[in-house]
């Protein structure tokens, strides 16, 4: 019947085809040829040939003591999580802190960026990433100890009690992947709509909680090779139907959802080309991901005067002038309504044209000349009869 996604031919599903892995996969006809196909020609992302570990963030258990904004050199603003209790400013060591990313730090094709800062009491460069000895702490990192020391109740107290020992009760509860972070990187958030990762070209980021997750390839494989691919659409394609749905349309991209994903055999200058192409892709939109902060903060300090949008659309009628045209038989607040609606209808008509030329690569100008005003689109006027005196 209509709106019956297993009628049809194509729809049934071969009981000797439901395994995918260690669950079931209910997909059919084309769609699960196709991943059939993927899987029989292509290598698994974690093959060990291709990645060394696809893991999660830090779990410290007290976020709202380790985790701190950066507000300057040596200087962080701590939020606790008690009731009523306010923000303060404190002095930390920058050598026991490190740059924190969250799910909604990590975007597609974009180096992430945070003011979140995490208090790492940690070795980062050991083998095992071992837990700094008090001794060891309080002489070289003596603020961030007293801050550690202020909060020690509530550090032991974690998870009914589970950390209260005299001997590392500053440390997290389950210290996981310490010595991963500080790698270079894919990095993928874990709730999304459709799949997408960065690149952490050089180390350093570290990662939080469940909220994002890391992949470190092997030295023969370029990370952006490999990031690449988790954008194209085929991934996605193949993600989107062996990931577990959430509420809104969201999917979970934790490792056992993006694992299994294909990797094609691609020669070493296929590889490189999309490696390459990556790379440029992710300087390009981290670049302009810069550029519009730098803008918008250059723009809150310039004063703003409101112009209505007759001024930008000469042509274009006022809600005033549309109102009078109305039909007679409507009441104020009808003429109103009526007049509102046509006015939108119009502007966002005028909208919609100078939206269908703002192609990426467009070239984009403005002119001034007699006293006119008029701005153009690959040298077609989208706006003209601007008339301003030269000031």
């Amino acid at each position: 019947m209509a709106g019956d996604p297993w009628s049809g031919k194509e729809s049934g599903v071969a009981y000797d085809n439901l395994d995918y892995g260690d669950r079931w996969l209910l997909l059919a006809g084309r769609e699960r040829a196709l991943i059939d196909r993927l899987t029989a020609t292509c290598h698994r992302l974690d093959d060990p040939d291709i990645t060394t570990n696809i893991y999660q963030g830090l779990v410290t258990s007290a976020d709202a003591i380790y985790h701190v904004d950066r507000l300057g050199p040596r200087r962080y603003l701590c939020s606790p999580s008690e009731k009523g209790a306010c923000s303060y400013e404190v002095e930390l060591e920058d050598d026991v802190m490190r740059p924190l990313i969250s799910g909604v730090d990590a975007k597609r094709y974009i180096t992430p960026s945070t003011k979140t800062y995490l208090l790492f009491p940690y070795d980062p460069f050991s083998v095992t990433g071992h837990l700094r000895e008090e001794a060891n702490f309080v002489i070289s990192y003596p603020r961030s100890w007293a801050y550690l020391k202020s909060y020690e109740k509530a550090l032991r107290g974690r998870e009914s009690n589970k950390m209260d020992f005299d001997d590392g009760w500053w440390g997290y509860v389950y210290p996981k992947n310490l010595t991963l972070h500080e790698k270079r990187k894919i990095i993928v958030p874990r709730l999304v709509t459709s799949l997408v990762c960065s690149v952490d070209a050089l180390g350093g980021l570290y990662l939080d909680n469940v909220d994002v997750g890391g992949i470190i390839v092997v030295d023969e494989v370029d990370e952006f090779f490999i990031a690449g691919l988790i954008n194209s659409k085929v991934l996605n394609f193949v993600f989107q139907r062996i990931s577990k749905p959430f509420r809104g349309n969201y999917l979970s991209a934790n490792k056992q959802f993006i694992a299994p994903l294909p990797i094609p055999n691609a020669s070493p200058e296929q590889a490189a080309d999309v490696a390459r192409r990556a790379r440029n892709l992710q300087e390009s939109h981290t670049a302009r991901r810069d550029t519009l902060v730098s803008l918008a903060k250059r723009m809150e300090t310039i004063p703003r005067r409101v112009k209505p949008e007759t001024w930008l659309f000469p042509n274009l009628k006022s809600k005033r002038e549309v109102e009078a045209e109305a039909p007679s038989t409507l009441d104020t607040e009808d003429r109103r309504a009526w007049a509102a609606k046509q006015f939108g209808d119009a502007l966002e008509a005028l909208h919609e044209a100078i939206g269908q030329r703002l192609n990426p690569g467009a070239a984009l100008d403005a002119a001034f000349a007699d006293g006119e005003l008029s701005f153009s689109i690959d040298g077609v006027t989208v706006s003209d009869r601007i008339f301003e005196s030269e000031a």
